[in-house]
């Protein structure tokens, strides 16, 4: 089964497990189904990390700025 969540701006991220592996994460506008969503984008779990690293770099990169 999988579960979503409404992040905002009418984008939902969507979990889909696999059977033995982590499964992917599926972005989607307009509606949590892919089927029914506007846009899908689905990455699969060994890209979700380097994702999220590069969010972090950003972050710290824009705090260091601001000083």
């Amino acid at each position: 089964m999988s579960k979503h969540r409404y992040l905002g701006d009418g984008v939902y991220v969507t979990h889909e497990p696999a059977g033995h592996g982590k499964g992917d994460v599926i972005l989607t506008t307009g509606h949590h189904e892919p089927h029914m969503a506007d846009n899908v984008v689905v990455l699969e779990s060994s890209l979700v990390m380097p994702l999220v690293e590069q969010l972090v770099d950003w972050d710290n990169q824009s705090q260091e700025e601001a000083g």
